[in-house]
């Protein structure tokens, strides 16, 4: 009986979030990848599925080109999140693909795959606040642009190729124009020239009524006082990267890492009621992660404005680095 409200509550929390991408930063999927490309979705099998390159909008340490089939690592059978179901391989679906090389095998960088509707792709950049909707023409001319002008550090970090005086004189393309205003070379504002960019409503506007009862039973996604700060947040990582060592030996070793998404529902005595993996890299980290606040299940309870104690869902990340 727990094994089946366990599946019913994961499907539940599936469905939701199939629409709601994960948040990622721009150069993660365009400097990352050693593939971005247009492609038709052609087979699928147990752990992978089966792609055509209709067109390569930019490869990296890769020699694919049109007509290519490639084969993809992805489990159809993971419980959270399905990045799009086996009816799209069905129905042979056309997509822009972000395809990373490792360890012998093809992976969705970042797990993004954008399905085309009316012949265009979107793309959410959480992080940068903005989506990107265009179609394959458009986005191999501001893919192809974005990697003229920027590359990643020794840090990892993203940095701009060019001088400022050279960036500053030209109009760019939607989505290397974003990167600058993302780096803080650029203003906001000239974003608004841009139509195929879209503000992403982050938080949603509220209306304020002094009288307003507090909803028992509502779970809130603001809180003046949060359970856990961003220091505790830290602490964290490194005790729960500290679990999964101990947990999953060898996990960076075997090519697993990525950032996951989870967050915790915590109640107004405290406890966590809930873990909700929105998106993971894997499926024992995911597990791993339930487990870790089954042990650590209790923190102090959120307080919204008035002082009063709420429901409250703590969004959290795990970022699990390459071993070096």
């Amino acid at each position: 009986m727990k094994k089946i409200i366990t599946i019913l509550l994961f499907s539940g929390i599936c469905i939701r979030l199939f629409a709601d991408q994960a948040p990622h930063k721009m150069h993660e999927l365009l400097l990352k990848p050693n593939l971005v490309a247009h492609i038709q979705l052609r087979a699928a099998g147990n752990g992978f599925f089966r792609i055509q390159i209709l067109e390569v909008l930019h490869r990296k340490q890769s020699g694919i080109t049109e007509g290519d089939y490639l084969k993809v690592k992805h489990d159809f059978n993971v419980v959270c999140p399905p990045t799009f179901p086996k009816q799209f391989v069905t129905e042979k679906k056309k997509a822009l693909a972000f395809l990373t090389y490792h360890n012998g095998q093809w992976h969705l960088t970042q797990g993004e795959i954008a399905f085309m509707v009316d012949d265009k792709a979107e793309v959410y950049f959480y992080e940068e606040g903005y989506a990107y909707s265009a179609p394959i023409s458009g986005w191999k001319k501001s893919v192809t642009e974005y990697n003229h002008h920027f590359m990643l550090n020794q840090e990892g970090k993203v940095i701009p190729k060019l001088g400022s005086i050279d960036y500053q004189s030209k109009k760019h393309s939607a989505l290397t124009q974003l990167q600058y205003v993302s780096l803080g070379q650029m203003e906001r504002k000239s974003l608004n020239t841009y139509p195929d960019l879209k503000e992403i409503d982050l938080i949603p506007d509220l209306e304020i009524v002094e009288e307003l009862k507090t909803d028992l039973n509502r779970i809130y996604h603001y809180a003046a006082k949060p359970p856990i700060t961003d220091s505790m947040q830290l602490h964290i990582q490194q005790d729960l990267l500290a679990h999964l060592e101990k947990k999953l030996p060898g996990l960076r070793e075997n090519g697993v890492y990525g950032s996951n998404f989870y967050s915790l529902v915590i109640e107004k005595d405290g406890h966590i009621s809930k873990v909700m993996l929105h998106r993971v890299i894997d499926t024992a980290v995911g597990k791993e992660i339930e487990r870790y606040f089954l042990d650590h299940d209790q923190w102090r309870a959120a307080m919204n404005d008035r002082g009063e104690e709420i429901r409250f869902e703590q969004k959290m990340v795990l970022k699990i680095v390459p071993e070096k």
